[in-house]
């Protein structure tokens, strides 16, 4: 589904309709395998989003439709997503939220042109934790250790298996 993945990200973004006959014959058969999954997939309003797309069998532009009714390329939407990424409070107690909040920064990163910067997220990370925890006190008492927010990813991980009940 390599394939698959490519020629769904290079179609949603087209702003105008593409027939099959306008595709690759490889854009074609990843259309047909596309259609036959949300066929499959797509329900209530989806459903109906694929059944209303007048290029019958092409998946590619019926993701292509759902992409423009459900990923709108709105800039207030991209300011949003960032400011909620930057306002995040964690509490320090498990890496779950960790990796929750670089999931939202992967989907940011993959839909703008922009990259969060490792030393934005290294502050944002120390800024979010709670005052008087154990897990801030711990980085700031190691921060000579910590200098890259690689580094100091690495140490949150490490407290973090270090703390588990085996």
């Amino acid at each position: 589904y390599i394939g698959l993945g490519e020629a769904m990200k290079r179609y949603a973004k087209c702003e105008l309709p593409v027939p099959m006959e306008a595709m690759t014959e490889s854009d074609q058969k990843e259309a047909r395998k596309l259609n036959y999954l949300l066929i499959t997939w797509c329900k209530d309003d989806a459903g109906q989003k694929r059944r209303s797309n007048p290029d019958k069998g092409n998946g590619l532009e019926a993701w292509r439709l759902f992409y423009t009714e459900w990923e709108p390329q709105l800039q207030n939407r991209f300011g949003n997503l960032l400011l909620q990424i930057l306002n995040t409070k964690f509490k320090g107690e498990s890496l779950k939220e960790l990796e929750s909040w670089e999931t939202q920064i992967r989907e940011y990163e993959s839909s703008t042109e922009d990259k969060i910067a490792a030393n934005i997220r290294q502050a944002t990370y120390q800024n979010g934790l709670p005052e008087g925890s154990v897990l801030p006190r711990h980085l700031q008492l190691n921060s000579d250790r910590f200098g890259t927010w690689p580094e100091t990813r690495a140490a949150v991980v490490k407290y973090f298996q270090n703390r588990k009940a085996w």
